[in-house]
């Protein structure tokens, strides 16, 4: 077929057919820029999981994988693509991810027809098309590919390269949940908390986001306690949201950090502690979480126990949030000027 000739003869001039040359190439790429990190046997493997099956490839150094992708082994092809595209053991370089994740996509591989999409959708490699990301995304979903069920999700959610399409939207994410996907399960949470595409439900939400914060999804954690704090398809629990909140709070979340501070400020679930508050505020609010440098200001402006009344600090974080459009900072930091404080 035209398609086979012209993949083959991409992949000629693409790998260095001898040992000797490939070898030479690999001692010079060693220490190149655009590398990120060095190749490991775990990224010489390919692994995909489908329902009751796994399909695994594994090669046992550079020169072998390359030999495998000229020989137009779709495995070998995709993870060549995922090297490039990751700079993984060779200089990160777009283009080449694009041309091996096309090639291995046109033969049918899920996975690389997943990540073809994704340069579709980021413009990385070339033009930015979400009607393709959409094409090739959807090849992969219908192969049941999960990542490609949740990108295709998203795309339906947000509305790009297509009509914005809510119950589309569930249909994948469920799809793509049920495998176990964690951004999946979080999205679809989303979906029946805020009634969208399907009638709201929040015991329903509950259960998966249970399923994606139990696998360490920040989201799904921090949305987890919001449930628990506002008694929400669960009986009301400060302790349970203070516990969510913190694993998404230690794992960098700053809506998590920004909650968990609330609670030791209303002293929610935990005895009250403005220092405690105030540490888990700043550290969202280095993050740009609008609401926390608010709430710091707010310390920083009162007279609380623990927290030295600082004028001039109050106005710092004021004014980080209002530069966001926050208007209570506004406000609180137009107050401060009326006052003649800390000008």
């Amino acid at each position: 077929k035209n398609q086979k000739l012209f993949t083959s003869t991409i992949l000629t001039t693409l790998i260095l057919s001898t040992p000797e040359a490939t070898r030479a190439m690999e001692d010079e790429e060693k220490d190149l820029p655009g590398i990120k990190k060095p190749l490991s046997r775990k990224d010489l493997t390919y692994v995909e999981e489908g329902y009751g099956f796994i399909c695994r490839n594994s090669w046992n150094s550079m020169q072998e994988l390359k030999e495998a992708a000229r020989k137009e082994n779709k495995y070998a092809l995709n993870t060549l693509g995922v090297l490039y595209r990751d700079g993984i053991g060779i200089p990160q370089d777009y283009k080449q991810a694009w041309k091996y994740f096309e090639i291995a996509a046109s033969y049918g591989n899920p996975e690389a027809q997943n990540n073809f999409g994704d340069l579709y959708c980021k413009g990385l490699g070339g033009q930015q098309d979400y009607h393709l990301a959409r094409h090739w995304y959807k090849e992969a979903a219908e192969q049941e590919d999960p990542r490609g069920q949740y990108n295709l999700g998203n795309l339906y959610y947000y509305g790009l390269g297509v009509q914005r399409n809510y119950p589309q939207a569930w249909k994948w994410f469920l799809r793509s949940a049920k495998q176990g996907n964690v951004e999946a399960q979080d999205s679809l949470g989303n979906l029946y908390r805020d009634g969208l595409g399907v009638e709201r439900n929040y015991p329903k939400a509950r259960k998966w986001f249970l399923r994606s914060a139990k696998q360490g999804n920040v989201e799904a954690q921090d949305s987890l306690g919001n449930l628990y704090r506002n008694g929400l398809g669960v009986p009301q629990d400060y302790a349970q949201a203070k516990e969510w909140y913190e694993k998404a709070a230690k794992q960098g979340n700053h809506w998590g950090q920004y909650n968990l501070g609330n609670l030791y400020r209303d002293g929610l679930g935990v005895a009250q502690d403005y220092i405690r508050a105030k540490e888990w505020y700043k550290k969202a609010a280095e993050q740009g979480n609008a609401d926390a440098q608010y709430e710091l200001g707010n310390l920083y402006r009162d007279s609380v126990p623990g927290i030295d009344q600082d004028s001039a600090e109050a106005r710092v974080w004021y004014e980080k949030a209002a530069e966001q459009g926050h208007a209570e900072a506004q406000d609180n930091l137009n107050e401060l000027s009326r006052d003649g404080q800390a000008q």
